[in-house]
């Protein structure tokens, strides 16, 4: 899940966060609507938010390539992206209190252009 601030559709000028979720199901996307949809009834996730790839596929995907790049691209020893960030990684043994994760969200905003990723693993 990645959570980043943006101008809220509902108060005109006022910032919000907004929650994108981007996973890798290894299974069909039919699978994966069954499991959702029936666990998350409020997501109301449709055949067109899942994009079906091979596992190579995923690997450009989440490097950030364009859709439709051919995957013999992972041979190249030429670097394709350069990108510039810094990142922080945590591993969480207890659940961040709900009063922490307002901080953060209300922090973010006063920040503007923080992103803030959760990677669950298990």
């Amino acid at each position: 899940m990645t959570l980043d601030v943006v101008n809220s559709n509902f108060r005109t000028g006022e910032k919000t966060n907004r929650a994108t979720f981007l996973t890798l199901f290894l299974r069909d996307s039919e699978k994966l609507l069954s499991l959702i949809n029936e666990t998350f009834l409020d997501l109301e996730l449709k055949q067109s938010d899942c994009t079906e790839m091979s596992w190579v596929e995923s690997v450009l995907f989440w490097t950030n390539f364009p859709a439709g790049t051919p995957v013999n691209i992972i041979l190249s020893r030429v670097l394709q992206v350069l990108t510039h960030l810094k990142r922080k990684s945590d591993y969480l043994k207890n659940l961040i209190p709900k009063q922490g994760l307002e901080f953060k969200f209300k922090r973010m905003i006063e920040l503007e252009s923080v992103m803030l990723t959760f990677n669950p693993y298990g």
